[in-house]
This record gives structure tokens, sequence and C-alpha cells, in this order.
């Protein structure tokens, strides 16, 4: 993870999607079509910053994102660390499941198995914003 986060291969990537999303409809299509097709679940983690964003002299508290969900991905897990802090966002298409309940209490049952405990579930919830 920290060679990750000190390569330049995910602005890369970010910047050739920014490129591709620029060409026409059609051409588009054709070229995100096949990478699309073949996925079904999303997960993402992306290694944010880690001192809070300061703006007009205020001291953010989080950030956070979702993966889009269309075409062929029916959900997504969206995983992003900011400050000492990691926040998740789980999304589902609401065909395939009408909410997201089930998967997050499981996922929750076994974070607090992992991490000794529901003591960390309250993590940060005290910091005040500056």
């Amino acid at each position: 993870m920290i060679d990750l986060k000190k390569s330049i291969e995910p602005f890369g990537l970010s910047y050739l999607i920014k490129v591709l999303m620029q060409f026409p409809e059609f051409l588009r299509a054709l070229i995100l079509e096949d990478f699309c097709d073949k996925m079904t679940f999303g997960f993402s983690n992306v290694p944010g910053p880690r001192r809070p964003f300061i703006t007009i002299g205020k001291k953010g508290q989080s950030i956070g994102f979702i993966m889009p969900v269309g075409k062929s991905i029916v959900g997504s897990f969206s995983i992003i660390s900011h400050a000492d802090v990691v926040k998740m966002a789980i999304s589902m298409d609401k065909e395939t499941m009408h909410t997201p309940t089930p998967i997050i209490e499981y996922l929750m049952e076994n974070l607090d198995e992992i991490l000794g405990g529901r003591e960390w579930r309250n993590y940060g919830e005290t910091r005040t914003m500056n």
C-alpha cells in the first residue's frame, strides 16, 4: 500500500479515464463496453491524504466517495483512508438487493471479531469541527 501511495500509477489511470470520457459517446462506449461487461461487482480502495484538508481556514473532518453502479455492475464497496480514519461505503442496485443492510451487518460482525470488539465502531465520533 505504501508503494501505491507513492506511485504515479493511480494518477495516470485517473487521467486516462478523464481523457476517455472526453471521447464522443459512440467511441467511448466501444472502448469501455468490453471492460464494463466483464465486471459484476466493484471494489475500490483509495489511499487518501494523511493530513486533513484545510479549506478557508477550516480543517476537514472526512472525505468519501461512492463507486457508480450500472451496466453489469450490481454493487460496490468503496473504501478511503483520510487522516488516520478509514471510511467505507456500500452500494447495491435495488433490482439486485433492496437494501445492503444484510451485507453491512455481516461485515460489521466480522470487523468486530477482527478488530477485537465493538469499541472501535465509535472511533472519531467525538472529534469536533475546527
